[in-house]
């Protein structure tokens, strides 16, 4: 009998008819089903990527986890906990515990794990993936910054060079 109704227990009131010779008795009993803590069945992340470059402490996602026991008088309270330094639980929030950077590396694989009340457990794979921003150009030369007097208009002075992790397109312009 898989017990999954609101309470604490389930009585059953069941007869019993037995025959013996052409008698009959009844009898009538109370079962009663008591409720037995079962290990979660899943759990559930509702975002699993990151802007590069968000402080320590960003949110990347609300852990769920789905317990056939959840649904009782007395509703299931889990503990959640992560298998990598990069990430940390706040409740049941999965945060960033570093500043990431797509560049370095594009995503992650973890391992989450959830208990429940009954001290049972789930452990889940999740990949988190870092999401790549257009950063600033970090820095800008010019090859050459002198010119003879007189040159004629649109004369060659240098060569721009940027730095940019991002692109290697860029558009210049004079002030």
């Amino acid at each position: 009998i898989k017990y999954t109704i609101k309470a604490l227990y389930i009585l059953l009131k069941i007869n019993i008819l037995a025959i013996s010779g052409g008698l009959q008795t009844y009898g009538f009993y109370d079962i009663y089903i008591n409720n037995i803590n079962e290990k979660p069945t899943d759990i559930i992340l509702s975002n699993n990527s990151i802007n590069e470059n968000k402080i320590i402490g960003t949110i990347i996602g609300e852990l769920t986890t789905i317990d056939d026991d959840n649904n009782q008088i007395i509703p299931e309270t889990f503990t959640y906990s992560v298998n990598n330094n990069n990430f940390a639980i706040n409740g049941n929030q999965l945060i960033s515990n570093t500043v990431f950077d797509y560049e370095t590396k594009k995503n992650y694989d973890i391992q989450i794990k959830s208990i429940d009340t009954g001290n049972n457990s789930i452990i889940k794979n999740f990949t988190i993936n870092i999401l790549n921003v257009n950063e600033i150009p970090t820095n800008i030369t010019l090859s050459n910054n002198t010119i003879k007097e007189n040159k004629q208009v649109g004369s060659f002075i240098g060569t721009l060079k940027t730095e940019d992790v991002d692109s290697n397109i860029f558009i210049y312009s004079v002030n």
